[in-house]
């Protein structure tokens, strides 16, 4: 029971620190004098800023990553019960090799898409206002808003919450 206790509680600081700390790099590149302790401190003062936000993207890009990523292990089980039964070797070591590839793609595409969210939520952060790239009624339409507030500027229609 304690151990149980002890990873619930391990997974929601890790989580914490990974929330906390989605700022730092932005901030060191754009600090003059970047120290890992103010750059974790101010990281932490973006996040209390953005935090709904910041979850909601990390959940928005994440999701499917995750559900395409349990569509391609269920795939590669599907491949790999299949081949053994045709006793197809070749085929086996094909499925293999396209698992490894199609992985590393959805990695690639999942840090990049990750790492893309973070930079306009920290430029919101920063400067409370939409990257120049990215379209303001779109992300009004991501974000539910409270009545007559919008989170990304002034534009659009609200929503309720």
């Amino acid at each position: 029971r304690v151990r149980f206790v002890g990873w619930i509680l391990a997974w929601l600081l890790g989580a914490l620190w990974s929330l906390g700390t989605l700022f730092v790099i932005p901030i060191i590149m754009t600090s003059q004098k970047p120290s890992g302790v103010s750059s974790i401190k101010s990281s932490f003062s973006f996040f209390k800023r953005t935090w709904g936000e910041s979850i909601v993207a990390k959940l928005s890009v994440n999701t499917p990553l995750a559900l395409l990523n349990v569509a391609l292990i269920i795939a590669f089980i599907t491949g790999i019960v299949a081949s053994v039964n045709l006793q197809s070797y070749a085929m086996l070591w094909v499925i293999i090799i396209l698992y490894i590839i199609i992985s590393i793609i959805l990695s690639v595409i999942g840090s990049f898409a990750n790492s893309l969210v973070n930079i306009a939520l920290f430029y919101y952060a920063t400067y409370g206002k939409v990257p120049p790239a990215f379209s303001e009624d779109l992300l009004n339409q991501v974000f539910i808003k409270k009545k007559r507030r919008h989170l990304f500027g002034s534009k659009g229609p609200s929503v309720a919450t």
